[in-house]
Order: C-alpha cells, then sequence, then structure tokens
C-alpha cells in the first residue's frame, strides 16, 4: 500500500490502523498510521510486512504487533513512536528483520525528540512469544537507537534477539530484560546511563562482544551492570564494564559466566564479580578488573571460579575473596595493589593457584582461616604487609612457591617487621622441594592481650628435601625423612599495633 505520490495517506481513528493476516502479503510505505485505539500494525497468521518510510505513532496499543507466525521486514525511514505500549511486540513465532541501516539521514526511529518523551509507552522491542525472532542491524555511525523506553529490549519465552550496532540509554528500567529461555546475541552496541541494569538474565543465554556497558542501574534496583539468575549464561568478549552502581556483574542461582578476549570490568561501585549460590565464572583471558570500589571477584556460598590470564588490581578491597564452601582455581593470573588482601580464603573454601603473584596489597598476600585448604604453585606473595596467614586448620600445599618482603612498621618504635608466613590453630603448611624462598615464618609467642591467656595450639610446618631456612632450635625431626618446627603457641597479634 503506498498512497500517490505528493498526495499524503492517513489511516487513523480505526480499532486499528492495518490488520494483515491470513497468508497475506503486505508493502507499506510512507503512511502515516496514528491515533488508533488498538494497534497501528497488525501483522498475523503467516502473513508478512514490509515497512518503509511510515509514521507510526500515538496508537493506543502498540505500533506494530506481530503474532502467530507474522513476519515484518523494517526497511529504513520508519518512525515508531508514542505508542502507548510497545514500539514493536512480536508474538509466538513472529519474526522481525531489520537490514543494516547506512544511510544515517533516513534510520528507523523509536523516538524522535531529543529528550525522548515521545518514546513508545513500555518497550521499544518487546518480544513475548514462543520462538519469536529478531535480527536487527545498525551500522558504524547508523547505530539503532532504543533508548528512553521502560526497557530497550524485553526478551523471554524462548525469543531470540541477534542485533548489532545498538545504542540503549535512559531507560526507565533496564536496557535488556532477557527472561527464561531467551538467547540474546550483541555486538558492537552501547548500553549506557539506564536505571536498571545494562543487562539483565533471568534463566537466559547471552553473548556480548565489542560493546560497552556503563552507568547502569542508576536507580539501585538491580545489583549491577549486568544482573544474572535462575541459570543464565553470558558469554563476553573485549566488553567494557565500567561505572555501574553496585557490581560489574552480579551472578546467582547456579548463573554462569565466561570471559574471553580482553574485557576491561573497572570503576564500579561495589565488587566487579560477585558470585554466590553455585554461580560459575570461568577463563579470563586477558581481563583486567580494576578501580572498582569493592572486591575483584567474590565467590560465595558454593559457587566457583576457574580462571586464567587475569589481571586484578588496584581494586578498593580483596583482589579475590573466597567464602562459604566455594571452590578457585587461577592461573597465570596477576593479583596486585588491592587496598585489602590479595586473596582472602575462608569457611571450608578451596584455592589452586599456580604460576600467579601476589604482590604490593595493603594487607596480607594470603589470609585464609576456618577450614581453607591451599594448593600453590610457582607462586610469588611479596610486597604487602604480611605475606601468608593461615589460622583455625588451614591445610596448604606449597611447591616453588616464594614468600618474601612482607613488611611492617610498629608504630611505637618504628621497627621493620618481617612478616611473611603466619600460622596457628591446628593449621598445617607442606612445602615440596626447597623452602628456602620462605624468608621467615612466624611463629607467635604472646598471650591473648583481652584475656591474657597463653594459647597452646599444635602448629605443624613440613619441609621436604631443602634448606628449611628455619633457626636449627626450632627444628626437630618426624621420623619420617622431613623436618618439623616446634611452635607451641598462639598469641592474638605483635606487642605493638602498625605505623
Amino acid at each position: 500500500y503506498e498512497p500517490i505520490t505528493g498526495v499524503p495517506s492517513t489511516l487513523t481513528s480505526n480499532e486499528h490502523g492495518v490488520c494483515i493476516e491470513n497468508n497475506s502479503s503486505s508493502w507499506i510505505h510512507s503512511i502515516n498510521i496514528h491515533q488508533n485505539t488498538g494497534h497501528g500494525v497488525i501483522v498475523g497468521f503467516n502473513s508478512s510486512a514490509f515497512f518503509w518510510g511510515n509514521n507510526i505513532h500515538s496508537n493506543g496499543s502498540n505500533g506494530i504487533h506481530a503474532r502467530d507466525g507474522g513476519q515484518i521486514n523494517l526497511h529504513q525511514g520508519n518512525k515508531i513512536y508514542a505508542n502507548s505500549q510497545n514500539g514493536i511486540r512480536l508474538g509466538d513465532g513472529s519474526q522481525l528483520d531489520m537490514p543494516c541501516q547506512d544511510d544515517p539521514t533516513n534510520l528507523n526511529v523509536f523516538f524522535t525528540l531529543a529528550d525522548g518523551s515521545d518514546a513508545n509507552g513500555n518497550d521499544a522491542l518487546h518480544l513475548n512469544g514462543r520462538n519469536a525472532v529478531a535480527t536487527l542491524c545498525g551500522s558504524s555511525g547508523s547505530e539503532l537507537d532504543l533508548s528512553f523506553h521502560q526497557n530497550g529490549i524485553y526478551s523471554k519465552s524462548g525469543s531470540a534477539v541477534t542485533a548489532g550496532y545498538l545504542t540503549i540509554m535512559h531507560s526507565q528500567k533496564r536496557a535488556i530484560d532477557a527472561g527464561m529461555g531467551s538467547v540474546i546475541n550483541l555486538w558492537n552496541s552501547s548500553l549506557n546511563q539506564n536505571r536498571g541494569a545494562g543487562i539483565w538474565g533471568y534463566g537466559a543465554r547471552i553473548y556480548v562482544s565489542d560493546s560497552e556497558i556503563s552507568s547502569n542501574n542508576q536507580d539501585d534496583s538491580d545489583s549491577g551492570g549486568i544482573h544474572l539468575l535462575e541459570n543464565a549464561q553470558i558469554n563476553l568478549r573485549n566488553t567494557l564494564i565500567k561505572e555501574n552502581t553496585g557490581d560489574g556483574i552480579h551472578a546467582s542461582k547456579g548463573s554462569h559466566i565466561s570471559l574471553y578476549d580482553n574485557n576491561s570490568i573497572r570503576d564500579n561501585t561495589d565488587d566487579g564479580i560477585y558470585l554466590y549460590n553455585g554461580a560459575t565464572l570461568q577463563h579470563g583471558w586477558g581481563t583486567v578488573i580494576t578501580g572498582n570500589s569493592g572486591d575483584g571477584i567474590i565467590v560465595l556460598d558454593r559457587s566457583s571460579a576457574d580462571l586464567s590470564e587475569l589481571s586484578i588490581i588496584n581494586n578498593g578491597g580483596n583482589g579475590l575473596r573466597i567464602s562459604g564452601a566455594s571452590a578457585v582455581t587461577i592461573e597465570d593470573t596477576v593479583i596486585n595493589n588491592n587496598s585489602e588482601f590479595g586473596i582472602n580464603i575462608t569457611e571450608s573454601s578451596t584455592l589452586n593457584a599456580w604460576d600467579s603473584t601476589i604482590e604490593d596489597n595493603v594487607k596480607w598476600g594470603i589470609w585464609s582461616g576456618y577450614g581453607a585448604q591451599l594448593d600453590l604453585g610457582n607462586v610469588t606473595i611479596r610486597g604487602s604487609k604480611h605475606g601468608l596467614h593461615l589460622v583455625d586448620k588451614v591445610s596448604a600445599q606449597l611447591n616453588g612457591v616464594t614468600i618474601e618482603n612482607n613488611q611492617w612498621v610498629g608504630s611505637e618504635t618504628l621497627n621493620t617487621i618481617e612478616d611473611n608466613v603466619f600460622m596457628a590453630l591446628g593449621s598445617t603448611l607442606h612445602f615440596h622441594g626447597d623452602a628456602s624462598d620462605i624468608a621467615s615464618v612466624s611463629c607467635a609467642t604472646r598471650t591473648d592481650n583481652v584475656s591474657g591467656i597463653l594459647y597452646q595450639m599444635p602448629v605443624s610446618y613440613l619441609f621436604e628435601h631443602g634448606n628449611t631456612g628455619l633457626a636449627s632450635s626450632s627444628i626437630r625431626d618426624n621420623n619420617y625423612g622431613d623436618d618439623q618446627t616446634n611452635c607451641p603457641t598462639f598469641g592474638w597479634g605483635y606487642v605493638e599495633p602498625e605505623q
């Protein structure tokens, strides 16, 4: 349907502007479809419609509603705005194709005023049907802008969205709300300054590459820039996640995060990545987690992480915190210059660390307690106030580990205290190979300065096949070919506080 050249055509004040159903096909060009009480256009029951250069606005329901196998092909120059519900709504089995926009003067738009006050009432794109599919393509310099709506994209019920070169800003809720069973594939896009999360995934599968997710969750109504729950999965490649309120990525209830190829997670107001309730995290591969106000990565409540080639630096809390019977493996990883501990591990959690450096963290390199288990190989712990802390039934295996130059200064005497390894309360430390890399092991002999009680606690250090580096008076043979120290007491700190 196309008007005669020079003669405007208007479809207005009807129940629906256009209804295309029952295996029909339509071409709609340069029509003003507005102020109908229902939808601007309905495409349903295996029908198809091609749109070019239309104004579809101010209708009482959706601008375009596709249902029951309806197919929409949205060419350039369509303006879909100020409709009471959604710009485009896709129902069961329906499909939206928007070819790449290459003419910046003739784009498809979902609002026309610079402040977005004429955006559609609910979502720009709403997929709420089984197997609904949308394929959207902008281009560099001609991005598709879905800003100013409740959600830029809302997807659930097994629907799928494939989209490149999107801009979604100033959403009242979320940039992308991906519900149970939906699949989102996003590239070269910007999800910025939305009041809720940039991406909220509930049982969804999400793929993001070469994109930016920043300054989201401004109302602090979600938990971060990306919020995942109920077994949601996300793959991130070369994506910047920064300056979000809350965590950069917050995952719970069995959700999974895969980090590939040089992501940056920085300057978020809480933690870089927060995992709990069985969430999982893997890879790293050039990802940098830095400048977050809280911890770099938190792994809680039986969650797990298997990471390599990762940098966790300059965060306001711990580099890595592990607790609640969680498990973490790191390899070829740098954990440096964090404001609390490099690694804090407690509550029967496990840490396997290989070929990694933990340097210049403000307090402890590794603080472990309460039944934690550590297996460290070719790891360097250097330059913090304290090196390795093992208290309350911690078990640690060390192979080729260097712990040195961890020092603090007493506030009263200004003496420099070497504090590389501290153990107590039934903890064990087993060195494989040469132990000469350990500069000192601190066996506290002081009383509890609160109760005055001198604690007699079993502490053992095992060294295999090498120089212990300890004074000979503290060494005895354990009758199994290993040397074991006598450190019989435990005290609650040093004589003077740190400077």
